[in-house]
């Protein structure tokens, strides 16, 4: 599905700030990116997302059902220069399916509401896009991709500005469009937790080095303490409904 061969990218005159990095997915794969600041994560999604022209290197996605496949980028959110309202903001995913300069119809505006609704933010539909909080501009950007119904998804921190509720239904999403829909998606995310509970394979990088493969075999101590320079732990508790999981960074200072 996706093929990433000796990718690399640099500003003009720095360092490459992405270097030689390769990596397959299959069509239906999440794959989470994870590192520390200043790492370059955010560099790379964008190199795959066409938003950046690689310096060298390859990303090949393969077509679907005889078409281009669709790929549709979810930005950490920002304010917007123009006041649309949050309907008509969301609707223009729709270019993904229909061109770049086609009108919204009313299928689409249908489409937008339905997916404004199913993300619980069916309320903001008529708010300027402008006015309205952080945390629900990134679901309106998240909805907005969505409404491309995309082959490939790729988010930028997806559960940035958002509060534990929106994070959930976030990653629940994003599990449904791989399972139910085979939607491939990648994202970056700082919550190793959630890397665990959804990715299918895992990249760790930092500035000079990263590492892919297999979320079990990568989402481990060792690994985890190399890439974030912190102490990495893996506990297990005893509760209702039986044993669960969880990663927790300890400061260095409590150890």
């Amino acid at each position: 599905m996706i093929t990433v061969e000796q990718l690399s990218f640099g500003f003009k005159g720095s360092r490459k700030v992405i270097n030689n990095i390769s990596f397959h997915l299959e069509k239906g794969d999440i794959l989470c990116v994870m590192g520390p600041n200043g790492a370059g994560k955010t560099t790379l999604l964008k190199s795959l997302s066409g938003i950046y022209q690689p310096v060298s290197g390859t990303c090949v996605i393969e077509g679907i059902d005889n078409r281009k496949a669709r790929l549709a980028y979810v930005p950490q959110a920002k304010k917007l220069h123009f006041s649309y309202s949050v309907l008509d903001f969301v609707s223009f995913g729709c270019s993904q399916r229909k061109g770049f300069f086609s009108k919204p119809g009313k299928e689409d505006f249908d489409r937008s509401s339905e997916i404004l609704n199913r993300l619980d933010v069916g309320r903001l539909r008529g708010k300027c896009i402008n006015q309205i909080s952080g945390g629900e501009l990134q679901m309106c950007y998240f909805a907005k991709a969505l409404v491309a119904e995309p082959d490939v998804i790729v988010l930028d921190e997806p559960e940035s500005n958002l509060d534990f509720q929106n994070q959930a239904k976030v990653i629940d999403m994003l599990w449904e469009l791989s399972r139910e829909r085979k939607v491939t998606v990648i994202f970056n995310t700082h919550f190793i937790n959630y890397a665990e509970s959804i990715s299918d394979k895992c990249l760790l990088m930092d500035k000079e080095h990263y590492i892919f493969g297999e979320k079990n075999a990568l989402l481990q101590e060792e690994y985890l303490e190399e890439y974030f320079q912190v102490p990495v732990r893996k506990y297990r508790y005893e509760g209702e409904g039986g044993p669960d999981e969880a990663f927790v960074i300890r400061p260095h200072k409590l150890n």
